[in-house]
């Protein structure tokens, strides 16, 4: 695809791709061998450590993404079963930066029974972690997944059907 298309840069989306780190380290040396080209990755934090994120960065990786999700730690393990603390979040987050690897973070706001001030720690944890680029979305129920099912048995899911305007429309 490189010398075919003339891409210029890769990026690895698979967020578990540091859950067998003796493989990920073995196709990031391949890939730096063969490839070459800069590239992005996702990742967790609870998987990350200085030492990956060194090797990661002499393979050519830029910018790692991961998903912070909620500046709450109550939130985040009670709701989206996401155990790590805000300094396991902040620690990761300064591994990248030392070894010259820009921080992407995810965040999510609007999700069942977040709080004002839940939404105030994400802002905090964001300015703490000082990421070069943050995204925030609107919680979006997806079926399927435990927070849906929070939304669902607390009745906060909005009935499924037409949009009203296209209702009111006569669509």
């Amino acid at each position: 695809m490189r010398d075919r298309y003339g891409i210029q840069y890769f990026q690895f989306m698979d967020e578990t791709f540091l859950f067998d780190k003796r493989s990920a380290r073995r196709l990031l040396g391949l890939y730096r061998e063969q490839i070459g080209l800069p590239f992005s990755m996702f990742t967790r934090v609870e998987q990350m450590d200085e030492d990956f994120c060194r090797y990661a960065a002499a393979a050519g990786c830029h910018s790692m993404w991961f998903g912070v999700e909620s500046g709450s730690e109550a939130y985040r393990r009670r709701y989206l079963a996401r155990r790590m603390s805000n300094r396991k979040i902040l620690d990761a987050a300064e591994m990248a930066r030392r070894q010259g690897i820009r921080r992407m973070i995810f965040c999510m706001v609007g999700m069942p029974f977040e709080s004002r001030e839940n939404i105030l720690e994400t802002l905090e944890l964001t300015k703490l972690i000082g990421p070069e680029r943050a995204i925030f979305s609107q919680y979006l129920p997806l079926p399927g997944t435990p927070l849906y099912k929070v939304a669902e048995q607390a009745d906060l899911l909005l009935p499924s059907g037409p949009e009203p305007a296209a209702t009111a429309l006569g669509r």
